[in-house]
This record gives C-alpha cells, structure tokens and sequence, in this order.
C-alpha cells in the first residue's frame, strides 16, 4: 500500500517529470539505458526516486516504467495475436493507474512461497495480474549493480534484432518480467501492517520488495490445485516435494511416511490452498517416466532457443540459481481432441528467481559441497551451486531431458512464453 501510494504522489510524479520525455516506439529505447545507467554510483543513485514522507524508495524508477510499457504492449501483442494497432503509448496513463491500484490491493500469498529455501514473503495483487516478492540485500545489491541493471533493461526493453530486410524485430525472452523494486522504511511498514495477517514482513529493517508479473494469469491457479507447478533448476540433489492430490477424502502416508492429501468435492479453497505444493526436477523426472511433457516439434525448438539465449545473458552477468518455473493446467481431460484423445493444452514456461550472483559466498558454497560429494559427481547429481557457465549447461541439458519434441498429431502441450 505505501509503494501504490508512492507511485500516486505529487512528488513521484514531478520526480519522473524531471527525468524528461520518454522515448516512442519508434525511437532507439536502448539510449535511456545506456546513457544513464554507468558505473557512477552518483549516476545510479540519481535513477531512484525516494518519496520521503512515504519513506518509499523506488529503483530505477523511469527504466521500471519504461519496461512496464514494454510489459504492457507485449502482453496487448499476445493477446490479439500481433494487432499493431495498439502503440505504445495509447494507454500509458491507465497503465500506471492499474499497476499502482494493484500494488494497493495486494493480499499475502503463502502458496508463492513454497518451494523455495528463502521461505520470502510473497503477496499477490486482487487481479491475480501481480505478485510482489521480498528480496534479500543480497539479490536487492544483484539488481542495484550497475552492469547487471544496464543489461537488464536493455534486454528486456531494448531487445530488438534488424532482419535481412532491415526490419526490425522483437527478441522474445523467457524472463519472467521485473516490473518494480522498491523499498519501505520500517517506520511505514509497521504503520501500514495488516495485523489480522500473519506474514513474515520483518519489524525491523527497510522492507525490499520486487513486483513481478504473474506468470499464470489466465491459466489457472496453484493455489485452487487446478495447476500443476514445477520449480527446475536441472539438478535431482534435494530437488523433491511432496506432492498432494486432489481427488479423494482423506490422509495417507506411505512407507517412507510421506503424506499425501486427498479432497472430497465439499473440501473449502483454503483448505486446498493450504496443501499447494511447487514441485522439483525429481517430481517431474518420476512423471516424466509414465507420462513425458510431449510437445511440438516447433514449440520444443522455440523453447530451446529462448532458454540458451536467456542463460547465455544470464551466465554472462554472472548470474546462477535461476529455475525454469513450467505450469500445466490439469483439467485438460475435459476437452479430448480428434487425433490424441486430448486437446493439446497451453504450458507456461518462464525464468524466475534471476537476481543471484556468484559472490564468494556462493562460490565457498560450491567448492564445499564439490568436496563432499566428490568430482566424480557429474550431471543432474551436482550440487544446485555452480559457477554460472557450469549452471547454464547443465539447465539447458535438463531442458532437453524433460521435454520431448514429437509430430504435432501426438503431442499435448505447447508452451506459453
């Protein structure tokens, strides 16, 4: 709520006002990148706008609008299958209006949450359009650098190619959008706290958030268990959840004691939303074994196209600890096709959790745990911690692995980017 409120103010507004026009799309958008985004810490410093009576600080406040609208238009192109008719600009005021209603009607998330070791708060705006996550200093420092924010922003506002004919073209990017970075003091947290909401928002200390687009908007939902969730980083070590199903009454537990739930139809959302689990390379290489993510000839070259050029931008900004997070709606038998049986269904794949470098911490990490287990260990049986090149060609080698390409009369999935 103070970040909604930051982004309405007189201030925010006559500091963005400040930074001067923005480019069109028919301009060289990489320049608002390249020329303010240097080595100077003055010059990075200069790029956040910090509404003090709020005590909010936005980071890189013009590029992370400029990189909305790009996010906006993207989204407008997918959505009516590359109508030019909307620009850039047409609807840039609304825009700005939506995502600061959405940021001051976000709801605390558990289920974004799981999965992960950092067990981060996560919060998800009422449109389902949002998630906000807390970052550590650590990946805050990783987004504030000014080599890897410069090639950021010009990757995912600036990517664009000339063809043989001189046009110009899009890169596509499976990243799953940064669209804010902001901070709050402790003093307007805690004023502005939900006390009726457990979360794990610090008391003390500035709380450091990012607000990223919702990967599965319009899909389905983890949360409502109509969406199966894989976090993959291409390692099988300590890479397994217990999963939950949803189609019978009771507990059980395995041999092993595992516990797995089953739902009655009178089962209430929360309860389901309670038991929602994100799953791991070792869940989706043990389905993989009965039932192997089939896809398009085309989809799978698209899709191997897009993770070596992410990873390779990735591996060169010394980046490492990223996921390929897939999503697959599981009410696809519903609608059987002609050839196959079933409708083939629409996979979401995206990059997600991108802002970890290889600092020395990291890298003690990676020699310790090569130490333990041994440098015969080879392949998906690595530690998670690798140097970013090791990590880039192991997670593309996993890509290959868990889908597989097949004549488009066979398959049942394609990919949403």
């Amino acid at each position: 709520a103070a970040a909604a409120a930051a982004l309405r103010s007189d201030a925010y507004e006559a500091a963005m006002a400040s930074f001067g026009s923005f480019p069109t799309r028919d301009d060289d958008v990489s320049r608002l990148f390249e020329k303010t985004v240097t080595s100077d810490a003055a010059a990075v410093a200069s790029e956040h706008v910090v509404v003090a009576e709020l005590g909010v600080t936005a980071y890189f406040a013009r590029q992370f609008r400029q990189a909305r609208r790009e996010w906006w238009t993207g989204s407008r192109r997918r959505m009516t299958q590359n109508d030019d008719s909307t620009t850039i600009t047409e609807h840039d005021e609304d825009e700005e209006a939506v995502f600061a209603n959405a940021l001051s009607q976000c709801a605390y998330w558990d289920v974004g949450a799981r999965g992960g070791k950092s067990r981060a708060f996560f919060a998800r705006s009422n449109d389902g359009r949002f998630v906000a996550k807390q970052v550590s200093k650590t990946e805050l420092e990783c987004l504030l650098s000014a080599d890897f924010a410069a090639a950021y922003f010009s990757r995912v506002c600036a990517n664009r190619e000339t063809n043989a004919s001189g046009n110009e073209t899009r890169l596509d990017s499976l990243l799953a959008a940064t669209l804010g970075a902001f901070s709050v003091a402790p003093s307007k947290l805690s004023s502005r706290r939900d006390e009726s909401t457990i979360s794990p928002i610090p008391s003390a200390g500035a709380f450091d958030f990012v607000v990223l687009e919702n990967a599965f908007f319009g899909v389905g939902d983890v949360s409502s268990l109509n969406l199966r969730v894989y976090d993959l980083k291409g390692s099988l070590r300590g890479r397994y959840a217990v999963g939950f199903a949803n189609d019978g009454a009771e507990t059980k537990r395995d041999a092993n004691d595992c516990v797995t739930r089953e739902y009655t139809a009178s089962s209430s959302e929360k309860e389901k939303e309670k038991d929602a689990v994100v799953l791991m390379d070792g869940n989706l290489a043990e389905t993989c074994a009965i039932e192997p993510l089939l896809i398009t000839r085309e989809s799978f070259v698209s899709l191997e196209r897009l993770i070596r050029a992410d990873v390779a931008f990735l591996a060169k900004s010394n980046v490492m600890d990223y996921s390929l997070l897939v999503g697959i709606p599981l009410d696809f038998d519903k609608n059987p096709g002609a050839n196959s049986g079933r409708a083939p269904i629409r996979a979401v794949v995206k990059i997600i959790d991108y802002l970890r470098m290889y600092t020395w911490d990291k890298q003690i990490e990676s020699a310790v745990k090569s130490g333990v287990y041994g440098q015969s260990v080879t392949g998906e049986e690595q530690p998670t911690v690798l140097s970013p090149e090791k990590y880039a060609r192991r997670f593309r080698r996993a890509t290959r692995r868990y889908f597989l390409a097949v004549p488009d009369a066979l398959s049942r999935e394609s990919f949403e980017k």
